[in-house]
């Protein structure tokens, strides 16, 4: 049996919640797992998520230490990418906080606050 892991880089699309039955979404906003599962249970939502932030743990073995890279990685500087607003809410889509543009994020992607489609953002 594995342990599904939400990492703090959870932006709270709420993704993986349409995805499987085994995800909700938290007080805190982000994405939070029900209960220890096989990996087939829960890989479309692993594999979906726009930030990466859902992963497997043996649920025997712990965590996995990170190493420090020996030399700073080099990095890209992104496009601008617009923020989106919802007219529901008023929650803020930042894509500079995730690297995923709004455009890019998937069709049935809701609104982590209020829970509407993509087509109830206007550009801020």
């Amino acid at each position: 049996m594995s342990k599904v892991v939400v990492s703090e880089d959870c932006i709270g699309c709420g993704l993986c919640t349409s995805l499987s039955d085994l995800f909700e979404m938290g007080d805190e906003g982000r994405a939070q797992v029900l209960a220890e599962v096989e990996a087939e249970e829960v890989q479309e939502a692993i594999d979906s998520c726009p930030v990466g932030a859902i992963s497997l743990e043996d649920g025997d073995a712990p965590a996995p230490v990170e190493e420090a890279p020996a030399e700073a990685p080099v990095t890209e500087e992104l496009p601008a990418m617009d923020k989106y607003v919802c007219t529901v809410c008023h929650y803020t889509y930042d894509p500079s906080e995730t690297g995923v543009a709004f455009e890019d994020l998937p069709d049935d992607w809701v609104c982590p606050w209020c829970g509407v489609g993509k087509d109830s953002f206007e550009k801020a």
